[in-house]
């Protein structure tokens, strides 16, 4: 299973799981400066509705319309390297 972390644009974010090229869930949000939280309880909320474990995920993508200099940029990568 493969985690997406998806910029829809300047203040929304989706987190898709996907299996393959199938999306299983996905749960969108906005954020304003709480994207931490947001990505943190977002998983929690997609993982527990599908019955799913942390260690069902595989891999964590970061896709969408996000500056690789944003700050929100750098929060998800620093969720992702936490995940592992």
């Amino acid at each position: 299973m493969t985690l997406e972390i998806f910029f829809e644009i300047h203040n929304q974010v989706s987190l898709i799981i996907k299996n393959g090229l199938k999306d299983i869930d996905r749960v969108d949000f906005e954020f304003n400066r709480n994207l931490e939280h947001v990505l943190i309880s977002g998983l929690d909320k997609v993982l527990n509705e599908n019955k799913m474990s942390l260690l069902s995920l595989k891999r964590v993508r970061i896709t969408g319309k996000v500056s690789k200099n944003s700050l929100s940029y750098l929060i998800a990568q620093a969720f992702k390297k936490a995940l592992g």
